[in-house]
Formats: C-alpha cells, structure tokens, sequence
C-alpha cells in the first residue's frame, strides 16, 4: 500500500504542475499596478498645478512686501527733502557761509532749535572746501566728502545711503547744496547723517515666505547694510527679488523660503482630489475583496466536501480549488484528516478500516507526529511550541501580575525568576514578529529583588535571538531615553515603581512605545499558550546611559539665574543623576536620601511623591535650608514631587499646570494630555491660555500613547507623571520634568511658593487606595456605576471609574493601575464641600461593598 500511495501523490503532483492555479497575489497584480500609475499620475499632475500656483502667489506677496517697505521709505524721505529744503534757506545757516565758515553740529541746536527728530550730526563746508574737501577733515569719511562733493557740482540734494559699512560708526547719509538768497548760486553744503534705526523697521523673517534685509548698490555690487538685525542669515549669497527705492541708493531683498509647497489655499482643492481619488481606490478594493471572498469561500466549500467523502467512503478525493494557496492546503489536511480517522477507528477496535495500522504503517497515537508543525499545532488547538515542555516553567502565571499599563506583582509569590524568564523570550518573540530592531535595553531599580529577575530576564531575551544592552541599576527614564533617542529600540525596566518595596514589575516598550493594555493581554496570552520560539545569535553587552542622558538634558534646558534646590531621591535609582544633573545646569543642590544601598529590602519604606505626608520631611528641610524649591523623585525616576519654598506640597496637576501654561505660550492650540483625577482648574487654565484639554484613561503608559496620537506637547496627571514632547521624546521622566520646571521658575523673580499660589486652586485629597482582588473590584463598580444614576445633580463621567462631578467639587473612584485594588481621589472649593462628598461616595460604597473599609 505505500509504493500505491507514493505512486497516487507523484501522481497529483504531476497533475498540478500541469495546470498550476493561480495565487491569490496574482489576482490584484494588475488591478495593483494600474491604481498605482493613477495615483502616481494624479499626484504628479497635481503637484505641478499646486507648485505653479504657489509660485505665483509667493511672486505676489514678497513683491507686495517691498512695495510696502518701499513706499514707507519714500513717505520720509519727502518729509526728509522737506525739512532739508528748510534748512537750506535758514539765513544763520546763509550768515555762516557768508563768514566761510565750516561747522560741524553734533547736537541738533548748534544754530538754533531745529527739532526733526533723527538727525545724529550736521555738517556744514562752505563750496571751496565742498568742492575740494581736506582728506584730513576727520568728521567726514572719504564717501562722506565725496557726497559733498557731488551736491557742490549737481547743484541738487544726493540720493539717500549709507556711508561707514561695516563699522560701528555706520549711518544714512544725504548733502543738501546751500544757495544763495539773491543770486540762487551755491554757496556751501550740508551734510546730514541719520542712525540706520531711520529706516522702517522690518521683521528680517516674512512668516511662510522668506528673509528681507536692506542692502546698498555699490556699482554692479549689493551690499548688506544689517539693518534690521534679524534671526540669522539669508540662505543664499543673491536674494532672490530685489525692490530698488527711489531717491536712494538702497534696495529691498528678499530670499524665499525654499521648504515649504503647499499654500493654505490649495488645501480645500487638494483635498478635494485626495477624496475622490481615495473613493475611486477604496470602490476597486472592495470589489476586489468581495471577488476573492467568494472565490475563497467556493474552495472552501470544495475542501469540506472532500472531507466528507473522506469519512464516508475512506477515500480522499482531491478538490478542484482556484487558488494555490487552498490546494496546497488541502493537500497538507489529507493526511491530518486521515490520521483523525484512522485514530477514530482504533478506539472503535476496527482493524480492518482503511487507514489501520496495517495498512499505514503508523500508531495512531503518534499519528500527529507525522504532520506538518503547522497542522499539528492547529489540530491541537495552538501553535507549535519550539520550547519542548521540561524547559518551560510550570509556574502559574497569577492575571493580576500583568496591569494595563505595566507587570507588577510581590516578587516572592507572583514574579518568579522562571516566569521572568518566559516573559523575556515573549517579548523577544514579539520583537521577531513585528519585525523590529533586536537590540533592547535593560534595566532595574534597588530593589533586592531586581538583580536575580533581571537576570532571568536576560537570559530569556537572549534565548529569543535578541541583543540586550545592560544598563545596570539605573532610573526608569535613562532607559526610556537610551531607546528612543537611538531609533526607537525596546526596552524593559525591571521596577516596582512607587509600590511598597516588597513588589516587583516590568515596564516595556517596544519599538519605542510603550506596551500597554491590549499589548500586555497578547503577551500574557503568549506565555499561557507557550507560543515562545527560540532563536540563535542572541547578544549581551553592559553600558552606561546616565553621561549621555545628562548631558542631552544639558543641551536642552538652560537656567536664567542660580536656583537652591532641596533633591530627595528616597534611596532610589536616581540617586546617581538627580543631585549631579541639577547641579550642570547651575543649581545649588541640598541632597537628601540619595546614597542606593545594596538593595531594597521589603521592611524598607518606599516613598511617593504624590502623597504630602511622604514629602514632610522634605517641605521641612526646604524651609530650614530658604531653597527655592524641593523635588522628589519615586524608586524608579517615573513620579515627580514638588515642594514649594514655603516647604508646602505642591500637586502634580498643579505643577503640570505651570508647566503646560509655558509650552502653549509658544504653541497655542496644542492639546495638553491629562488624566480623569486631574483637578478641574486644569482645563480651563488650559483653555484659558489657547490649549485644548484631552483627557486619556490612568496610567503613564496610556498618557504617553494619547500625547503621540494627539500630537500635544505636554501630558500628565495626579500621581506625579509628567510627559513632555516638545523638545523631549515624550515619556514620563520626572528628572527632565524637574529641569523644565527649573527653567519656568528661573524666569520668574517671585518665590515659587508665590508662583504657584498665583494659579486656581481647591482642596483636593491625594489618591487613596484600597485593595480587593480584580473580580471584586469588577464587580465593586458595576455596582457602583448603576448606583451613582441616583446621585442627585452630579454629572457622571464614566470612561475611566467613576467620577462625579458637582457645582462645589468632584470625587473618583476607579481600578487601581499600578495594583489589584480601587483608587479614590477628591476635589472641593473648602474643607465642608469635601466632607459632604465625600459622604455621598462612602454611603455609595456602603451600598455596593459594604465590607470595605474606607480610607476617608
């Protein structure tokens, strides 16, 4: 029965090169290529018309420019003639020349009160010396004789230019010739120098357009005269257009913009021709889809039948499909199907079916062990695991460990080196199929438990074919920097982050994003169903990131005077950076708890900097020591604190407050990211200053995804993280938030306990949290979340927890990011609204869980 077998597959073989079918590729090849050439065409054809067009209008506006320049140089230069003409018949000026007297007046009322304003010195020569002047007459310069000289010849006032180019001395210059009151012949000269600030001044950059500068024609040449001073140099060495004004030797010059293309104008069109081309290309598709769709389904159908007859008669009798993909896999699923019931049989007790052992050769116990890894994996109900089973970790993995923003769990029940080690080869293994860079960095905070995990974690990414790069203990935003600023490579942090010290978790990022949500669940799910591939030609190396990071903030942020700063780093990772970071920009740094020990034990205190009472002893230290400012960093450099120099808490939503109200000052209508337990006040600060407030769901992961997809400049929320995009990469980084905040308070001469008392302010709570397992807390707020409809003249907003908003104040409650728990926040106008919100939600949870007990 085998050689029959191999005769009838060489057999189909044979059969399907002769009549190959067509690939599914092959079926939108065509229709591929001739909407390509059409979109190719209609963008190339609409690129010409729009830069024609655009060409035109820059013609018309930079020509426009100077025209106006033009005519308000040509405006005083009448008025200039006017009053020169009437200085020119003043009789003390004629007495001075009957005298022959050369005069030089270096304040306007030498001879008398003549009070035009602008005029820096006169000079008068009687016509010998105006004709013949001294080259050792040190008040003229050699073109200023030579002005002189010109009007005692032509008898007319010269054209306007400049004279001392190049020199500080530099000025406007004109001669007016002197006549005679009786005979109308010339008697004299008068030279009159005016300050280049005469000259309309112009911005030296038209927005959109260009640069303009005045120059000076001298012969053939033109001569830039550097007024006005503008904010660089013109790109090219001859302007593009040049505007001459009369009565002068000066002209206008423009250099145009050489980047831009598209004019607001042409927008509407364009788009208009985008839309209809996107119709046209969406309409082929569709119908292309639906073709395939149903030719597929027709295969399909074909496939099924094939295995019906397979199970009825014992006989496989191979589909006519289309496509080569279908037949190919029928081709692979026969021997599957055969297997499956050959195995049915057996159990049966048949021997004598055909496909018994007898007649295969195989047990059917092992059947699956003779199909393709792919068929196999589908048979049973997964993909192949390259992993084989005895060097998996038979750990199970808690679902609670993965949150949605990052893994976090206790390090001695929940995150085992083993299971550590899995995730590592996952993160490798989505690394190879997302076709991104493998190189990724790692790092860890103090935590005791974070040398050993990290380890495993290594070892599991290097089994995955990646090349890791070891950062050692260091903050969790030099690795985010280390992955971003070098082509946005991945990275894991090992870190509890603010959590008590006895936890331990992983924040990732991918192609660097960060791996939130929907991305934890896929890699959670790749670890239950063992889908973790090995691979060869995993690397390791160690470097240190913190030089390169200090010194990229240095470039960034600069300091206008020397600000006294209290840094307390609680012990944590950035105990390494802060104190040395601030003090390169120029700060006076007091440090405080910045010496790491060996390692984070679970009986060691963890600060957060988002609740006032774990900043007291900072607030104390700022007042004992007149800083200006304390700032606190959590274990892993992610939240920031802030303390006035009054040595009072200051919010995170506050200081985010501060720090957006800057960044729109330079980018009105960018969006500023925030989080649902922001205060109220933010918003309208916001808007009050031409932001747009966006509001994402809790977490920094969230935050940061929200600030790429909004294009904003700034993000954060209550819990102390704060992301800034513009000149920064966009990650929560408390040490670079700290240096911009530096950089605000620096420019301001009040203290920043006045800085901050200055913006809109309520009594708000820090977040309060209460621990329950995640199926409690879901069904905690289902509850509440039906109850809160009877809350009386609250407004409900429910896209993250529950928050309910009233005329005095607001209260939240929602999941807890970092923990399996609920986390509660309030805001008020004084201490009494507070309380009776406070009572409206405890009498909620009264109702939904009454067995809990609540922090406030």
């Amino acid at each position: 029965m085998k050689w029959w077998r191999q005769k009838q597959t060489l057999s189909s073989a044979s059969a399907a090169a002769k009549s190959k079918p067509p690939t599914l590729a092959s079926m939108w090849r065509l229709p591929f290529v001739g909407v390509s050439l059409v979109v190719l065409g209609t963008v190339a054809a609409t690129l010409v018309v729009v830069q024609g067009h655009q060409s035109s209008l820059d013609a018309k506006r930079s020509t426009g420019w100077a025209e106006a320049i033009q005519t308000q140089v040509a405006g005083r230069l009448v008025e200039l003639h006017r009053v020169l003409d009437e200085w020119a018949k003043d009789p003390r000026l004629r007495s001075a020349l009957a005298n022959g007297e050369a005069v030089d007046w270096r304040e306007a009322d030498a001879l008398g009160r003549w009070d035009w304003p602008g005029v820096s010195a006169l000079h008068l020569r009687p016509l010998a010396e105006a004709l013949s002047p001294s080259v050792d007459d040190p008040a003229l310069s050699f073109a200023g004789r030579d002005l002189m000289r010109e009007a005692a010849r032509n008898g007319d006032v010269t054209p306007l230019e400049v004279h001392r180019l190049g020199s500080p001395e530099r000025h406007l210059a004109i001669a007016q010739p002197i006549k005679d009151a009786d005979s109308g012949g010339i008697t004299g000269v008068l030279y009159v120098a005016l300050p280049l600030s005469w000259l309309p001044e112009q911005s030296a950059r038209i927005p959109r357009l260009g640069m303009v500068r005045y120059q000076q024609r001298v012969g053939e040449r033109l001569i830039m005269i550097d007024w006005p001073s503008g904010d660089g140099e013109p790109s090219g060495s001859e302007p593009d257009r040049v505007v001459a004004i009369p009565g002068t030797r000066l002209v206008v010059a423009l250099w145009m913009e050489r980047s831009g293309w598209l004019a607001p104008g042409l927008l509407v069109p364009l788009g208009g021709v985008l839309v209809v081309l996107i119709g046209f290309v969406g309409s082929m598709l569709v119908f292309l889809y639906r073709r395939q769709a149903a030719a597929v389904a027709r295969d399909l159908e074909r496939i099924s039948t094939s295995i019906e007859a397979l199970v009825a008669s014992g006989g496989w009798r191979s589909p006519s499909n289309r496509f080569a993909e279908t037949a190919d896999f029928a081709t692979r699923l026969s021997p599957m199907v055969e297997a499956l019931v050959a195995a049915t049989s057996h159990d049966r007790g048949s021997k004598t079916g055909p496909l018994g052992r007898d007649e295969v050769g195989v047990e059917p116990a092992t059947a699956f062990e003779t199909l393709a890894p792919e068929l196999a994996a589908l048979l049973q109900k997964g993909p192949a695991r390259s992993v084989a089973p005895a060097e998996r970790s038979t750990a199970a993995i808690p679902p609670h460990l993965f949150r949605s923003n990052h893994i976090r769990g206790l390090a001695s029940r929940d995150l085992s080196e083993g299971l550590a080690r899995d995730i590592g080869l996952a993160i490798g293994c989505e690394i190879r199929d997302g076709s991104l860079d493998r190189g990724i960095f790692v790092g860890r905070d103090h935590r005791a438990s974070s040398p050993d995990l990290a380890a495993a974690l290594i070892d599991g990414l290097r089994e995955s074919g990646c090349q890791v790069i070891d950062l050692d203990v260091t903050p969790a935003p030099v690795l985010s920097f280390a992955a971003c600023a070098q082509g946005d490579l991945s990275g894991v942090m090992v870190t509890g982050g603010h959590s008590r010290a006895e936890y331990n978790g992983m924040k990732i990022l991918l192609g660097g994003q960060a791996l939130v949500e929907d991305g934890l669940v896929a890699l959670y799910e790749r670890i239950l169903r063992g889908d973790l591939t090995k691979d060869q030609g995993g690397g390791y190396r160690e470097q240190d990131m913190v030089e390169a990071y200090v010194e990229r903030v240095h470039r960034d942020v600069t300091l206008a005077r020397v600000i006294k700063v209290v840094v307390d780093c609680g012990n944590g990772a950035t105990s390494a950076v802060a104190p040395g970071l601030y003090r390169r920009l120029g700060c006076q740094v007091i440090d405080m708890e910045s010496k790491p020990g060996d390692g984070l034990l679970p009986t060691d205190g963890m600060p957060d900097p988002a609740h006032p009472g774990d900043l007291a002893d900072l607030g104390r230290r700022v007042v004992a020591e007149q800083a200006d400012l304390g700032l606190a960093f959590d274990g892993d450099g992610a939240r920031l604190g802030v303390v006035d120099s009054s040595g009072l808490f200051v919010a995170s939503d506050r200081v985010l407050m501060l720090l957006a109200t800057d960044i729109l000052s330079r980018h009105p209508g960018s969006s500023v990211v925030c989080d649902v337990a922001c205060s109220r006040h933010l918003a309208s600060e916001i808007l009050l200053h031409g932001g747009r407030s966006v509001v994402a769901r809790s977490g920094p992961g969230r935050l940061q995804a929200q600030l790429r997809r909004s294009g904003g400049m700034i993000g954060g929320d209550g819990n102390g993280h704060l992301i800034i995009g513009e000149r920064w990469y966009g990650f929560a980084d408390a040490l670079y938030a700290g240096a911009r905040l530096l950089e605000v308070l620096a420019l301001d001469p009040r203290a920043s306990a006045e800085v901050f008392a200055a913006m809109p302010v309520s009594i708000a709570t820090p977040e309060y949290q209460v621990p329950m397992s995640d199926d409690e807390v879901s069904k905690t707020m289902s509850l509440l979340l039906e109850l809160a409809r009877r809350l009386d003249g609250a407004d409900l907003k429910t896209s993250d927890g529950l928050r309910a908003d009233f005329a005095e104040g607001w209260g939240l409650v929602r999941a807890d990011a970092s923990l399996p728990g609920l986390a509660f926040r309030f805001e008020a106008d004084d201490e009494a609204a507070l309380a009776a919100i406070e009572d409206r939600f405890r009498a909620l949870l009264g109702q939904a869980a009454p067995h809990l007990s609540l922090p406030f």
